[in-house]
């Protein structure tokens, strides 16, 4: 029976760093450039913010805001005060929140070309090794599909190929073995040598 890739047939946590230098760089850098604008952004959020307050504070000790209570002036400015600081902090807890949401869907993005990166450096590895692999096909969702079927054809090309000059190679050994007289050494060695090119093509087929 003829062997297929090994793979992961379903994604747990730990299966989604395949290339954690590639994904994790990649998930970083990205989630840092956007945490940088969204930080720009925020703070001149969060400075209109203290302009408005400032302005609110400048008019209620205005001229003709006398008649005021200070204790309602203290309160307000108490209020315009926390409001900034809850302003800040809820700024603060969103972006944390959407930092790791982005890395998150990064990291599960990048899986979906890590992961098939993956099964195609099996495949070669295999072939390096004297072994013609069963592609097998990449999960719904991957990228690279298209490179994978070509990988894949390929592999089965190099199968069929293989499978086409054993069956030569057993027509050849089969005459050899029914030729009357006794067989030169030379053949005797070139069929045994041809046997043992069998047994490693039979290897690599199973």
């Amino acid at each position: 029976m003829a062997s297929a890739l090994r793979h992961h047939r379903g994604r747990s946590f730990k299966n989604y760093l395949l290339n954690r230098r590639l994904q994790l760089s990649y998930a970083l850098s990205t989630t840092a450039l956007s945490a940088t604008v969204a930080a720009t952004l925020g703070f001149v959020i969060y400075e209109q913010s203290v302009f408005a307050s400032s302005q609110i504070l400048a008019g209620l000790d205005g001229v003709g805001m006398e008649w005021v209570d200070p204790g309602v002036k203290a309160q307000i400015r108490a209020e315009l005060g926390r409001a900034d600081v809850s302003l800040v902090a809820t700024m603060v807890g969103i972006g944390v929140v959407l930092a790791l949401v982005l890395m998150a869907s990064l990291i599960v993005m990048t899986h979906k070309v890590a992961g098939p990166l993956w099964r195609m450096s099996q495949c070669l590895d295999a072939i390096a090794a004297g072994r013609l692999p069963v592609a097998g096909s990449l999960r719904k969702g991957d990228f690279l599909q298209g490179l994978f079927v070509t990988l894949g054809a390929t592999t089965e090309s190099l199968r069929a190929r293989a499978q086409s000059d054993l069956e030569l190679a057993d027509a050849v050994l089969e005459s050899c073995a029914q030729a009357p007289g006794e067989r030169p050494a030379a053949l005797t060695a070139a069929v045994t040598e041809l046997r043992e090119a069998q047994r490693r093509k039979r290897a690599a087929l199973a």
